[in-house]
């Protein structure tokens, strides 16, 4: 999708650059170690050349657009070990019971995901009362104990969380968990992350981007719905485990780019992949990533002056890579086959189609929200 010339209002924060996401030989090593990959390919010199193989084929090109944020639905806690950072683990009994929200919450403040704890300390950079609950919630301290005790018992799932944190006072907080309320995480930090203190059309991009709400907008909007979507293209052939892996993060590169017409910012290209070797939902010697989704929110002509920007969109990558007998499998395997699949879907917006298209899909559209970013 291209971007029109008019603007729109959106107030973005240039990170700090030390929490600007990047795949890494030691986060590479980590998440295949995670789903027991352990073999000679797998040493960080060899990881290190990988990664080098594929981000050196992404353009590094400033009419590229960037991302302010990148999301993925947040993962239900299963409370395995090296789920939660170490130190967050008194919390676990009280948040077993706790409403899903206030679990997408805590989880997303305790993850062990690089790219989510890469955006936690980048909004809680200039945020002290974020810091404080943030270390609290890593050293299971007695504030992170009393928010959640509060958000137990007040017993009204999002409502209850909304309210707790807005009593703290902290803009950072109030955002993390408007995406714990939309089943959302952050899952890495590229160009840009929003600024806490004047929300933007996040939930409006989020709530358009869901697969019922797109089809929905197809239906009735037909082409004057500027959505666009590839075919699911689906790849098998005989990879290597790590060969697997090293086109997985090729091909969601290069598709994620492709599907907007100026091309995806290389920095935000290679943050979105850094996380992306899930857990095995396969029961046998195969590996099965199951369905998983990137959520990018993307800002095109960002003026931080004016605090505006030429268009906003929002693109939506969903993907799952299959491998058999992935901790045997070598070049020399007779049945070596691996099948990548993978489905972009993308829209943008430069002026208040935005507000049309959400207020189609909402009974009880934000009251005043169109009226606010439409000024």
């Amino acid at each position: 999708m291209g971007f029109p010339v008019p603007s729109l209002p959106l107030s973005l924060v240039q990170p700090d650059p030390s929490n600007v996401t990047k795949p890494t030989p030691d986060g590479i090593q980590q998440q295949l170690t995670d789903v027991s990959v352990r073999c000679p390919e797998t040493v960080k010199e060899n990881l290190l050349q990988y990664i080098n193989n594929v981000t050196s084929t992404f353009p590094d090109d400033s009419r590229r657009v960037p991302t302010w944020l990148i999301a993925e639905p947040a993962s239900t806690l299963s409370f395995r070990a090296g789920e939660l950072v170490a130190g967050a683990q008194d919390l676990v009994p009280a948040l077993r019971s706790a409403n899903a929200v206030t679990q997408n919450f805590f989880g997303c403040l305790a993850s062990t995901n690089p790219g989510t704890q890469d955006f936690v300390r980048e909004m809680a950079r200039n945020d002290p009362v974020a810091r404080e609950l943030v270390d609290h919630v890593h050293g299971s301290r007695s504030g992170a104990h009393d928010l959640l005790r509060r958000v137990t018992e007040a017993g009204r799932g999002a409502p209850a969380l909304l309210t707790s944190v807005a009593e703290l006072g902290s803009p950072a907080l109030d955002f993390l968990a408007g995406l714990a309320v939309q089943d959302m995480q952050p899952a890495a930090v590229g160009s840009w992350v929003p600024d806490p203190n004047l929300v933007g059309p996040s939930t409006q991009l989020f709530s358009i981007q869901a697969p019922e709400n797109w089809q929905r907008l197809k239906s009735h909007f037909g082409n004057d719905f500027a959505g666009q979507e590839n075919n699911p293209d689906v790849e098998k052939k005989p990879y290597s485990t790590t060969e697997a892996f090293e086109q997985l993060f090729q091909q969601l590169g290069y598709k994620a780019s492709a599907a907007v017409v100026q091309g995806l910012a290389k920095t935000d290209t290679e943050a979105q992949l850094a996380n992306r070797i899930k857990g095995n939902r396969s029961g046998d010697n195969s590996y099965d990533s199951g369905p998983q989704s990137l959520v990018l929110l993307l800002a095109n002509g960002y003026d931080p002056v004016k605090q505006e920007v030429a268009g906003v969109g929002v693109l939506t990558v969903d993907y799952q890579i299959q491998i058999n007998d992935y901790r045997n499998k070598s070049k020399d395997d007779h049945d070596r086959w691996a099948t990548i699949s993978i489905h972009t879907r993308a829209v943008t917006y430069s002026d208040c189609t935005l507000c049309r298209d959400y207020n189609y899909i909402r009974k009880d559209p934000t009251p005043g929200w169109c009226e606010q970013y439409c000024r």
